[in-house]
């Protein structure tokens, strides 16, 4: 008991830590140069998103200090000198100028210069936990279909919402179909696969300045998942690890559709988690259970890595109503949610991506063995995202299990 107790502390101390995971730095993405120049020189291909530019003696009033304007002849003619202008710092020496370049992020392309990517994010991790009910309990399958359902219409930046005109993305809503098998092939090792399958609907500003916009929607398969188990540092099961990989058999070409936007990453991840439950009332009707689930891209393509993503919850359930032979079982959860920043070219530009989020969550299960049906609804009620990025007001949870 002691070591359990020993592991339910410290799940609850990670839980605690888990919206720092995958904080990142709010400054600005570009790295300051500062430096001593005169007219004629140039600023090389070292420097992100600038190639060969040309300065020129500034016409600005700079307070009586020398400084240099960016050329334009080597600059494409959409290049937002916005990201890369003479900025002088204001405790600059008299001979100084110092320039502000672009993200570091577009440092990986081979491009001089690359147009802004539009920004959207899924977050759909989150349905990856929760339920204690579906975690090993005994030998034996356990067959599943679960639905996961979002709407993101909503532009949030940092910890507040944000304009809806300071995003080029509009509405972003998904229905996800699972289905997934888990199996215990005895009390210590087991396996489970899980394939799933969406609809998607995703309007934005079409770019021509009129305030119309484009849809599109499309239905196809996403990243398969396929996980050990192991289940063997205690007799009842309680304790439990997993490992496997996300595998790239989702689409991530799909026209009209960002990267970040795609039902499928186009990367192989490494999946890594755990689990714990332990009853809480003499009668073993109040359970208490902890799971977390981390997604680490290893190998990536086309110039996009997803950034890394921990999802964790905690949550309680009574089992001691009954109706008939149906079992209820009502649920509370907290979700907790870290993700950090794409990157790579083809990643949103500039950076709207990486989050950390925090959930409430009720639920009610209904049991009547072999069957199970579980459902509840999220509901965010802290969140803070990196960029301005679509969120959604609620998400929402059915599965259909049955177990042999």
């Amino acid at each position: 008991m002691l070591i359990k107790n020993v592991v339910l502390v410290l799940s609850l101390a990670f839980l605690a830590a888990l919206p720092a995971v995958a904080q990142e730095s709010t400054k600005p993405e570009g790295r300051l140069f500062t430096s001593t120049l005169t007219s004629g020189d140039t600023l090389g291909k070292e420097y992100p998103r600038v190639s060969a530019v040309s300065l020129a003696p500034s016409t600005r009033d700079l307070g009586g200090r020398k400084g240099f304007e960016l050329g334009e002849p080597s600059l494409p003619k959409d290049f937002d000198d916005s990201l890369a202008s003479g900025a002088l710092l204001p405790d600059a020496p008299p001979d100084t100028v110092s320039f502000v370049l672009g993200p570091t992020s577009l440092a990986e392309s081979a491009e001089p210069y690359i147009p802004p990517i539009l920004p959207c994010a899924c977050g759909c991790g989150i349905f990856e936990v929760g339920n204690g009910s579906m975690l090993p309990q005994g030998q034996g399958g356990l067959l599943f279909f679960e639905w996961d359902y979002q709407s993101q219409n909503h532009n949030w930046s940092r910890h507040s919402k944000a304009p809806a005109e300071d995003n080029g993305d509009k509405l972003l809503w998904t229905s996800f179909f699972r289905f997934g098998l888990q199996y215990m092939f005895s009390e210590r090792w087991g396996m489970q696969v899980d394939a799933p399958f969406a609809h998607r609907y995703f309007r934005r500003d079409d770019g021509t300045g009129t305030g119309t916009n484009q849809a599109t929607e499309w239905t196809d398969w996403g990243d398969m998942r396929i996980k050990g188990l192991y289940t063997g540092f205690f007799k009842d099961m309680s304790l439990g690890v997993d490992f496997g990989l996300k595998l790239p058999t989702g689409n991530y070409t799909q026209d009209g559709a960002d990267r970040d936007t795609e039902l499928g990453t186009g990367s192989t991840d490494l999946l890594l988690g755990g689990f714990y439950r332990t009853p809480i009332s003499p009668d073993h009707n109040l359970n208490a259970f902890f799971q977390v689930e981390g997604d680490f891209p290893l190998f990536t393509r086309d110039q996009y890595r997803p950034g890394f993503e921990v999802d964790a919850s905690v949550g309680i359930n009574y089992q001691g109503f009954s109706l008939g032979n149906v079992t209820i079982a009502p649920f509370g959860q907290v979700l907790l949610s870290g993700k950090t920043s794409d990157r790579g070219a083809n990643s949103a530009q500039p950076v709207a991506s990486g989050y950390q989020r925090v959930l409430l969550s009720p639920g009610i299960e209904l049991m009547m063995h072999p069957f199970m049906i579980y459902a509840d609804v999220e509901f965010p009620v802290w969140q803070n995202m990196r960029g301005d990025q679509l969120v959604a007001p609620a998400l929402f949870k059915v599965v259909v299990a049955f177990s042999f």
